[in-house]
């Protein structure tokens, strides 16, 4: 789960294992939390390397190609460009920097 930076909307992304712990993402759909809930996309944990496959659409929303994840854990989409980023869950400002190596769909959104 991921939320749009620009309008705090939540959004799932399919991430699929292209090669052993190599995670691509090539998806991305609107969702309301409830429904994340009901589908079951709050008990995934994936681990590895994540790249965003060249069909990933971006953000539903504002149509952002990148993601980061907060220190909170959370994930949001990402315009690329900025490198001071307020996380649309928890507000934090911080500089972006590093890679994200695990996501918990529990705790990502």
């Amino acid at each position: 789960m991921a939320r749009c930076n620009r309008t705090k909307q939540n959004f799932g992304i399919r991430f699929e294992e292209k090669q052993k712990s190599q995670w691509a993402a090539d998806w991305a759909f609107a969702v309301k939390e409830i429904y994340a809930k009901k589908e079951g996309y709050d008990h995934n944990t994936i681990a590895g390397t994540f790249i965003l496959d060249s069909v990933y659409p971006g953000c539903p929303y504002c149509h952002a190609k990148g993601l980061f994840k907060c220190s909170c854990s959370k994930v949001n989409c990402w315009d690329g460009e900025i490198t001071t980023v307020s996380c649309s869950w928890c507000g934090q400002i911080g500089e972006l920097g590093g890679k994200i190596e695990a996501l918990n769909a529990g705790a990502d959104y």
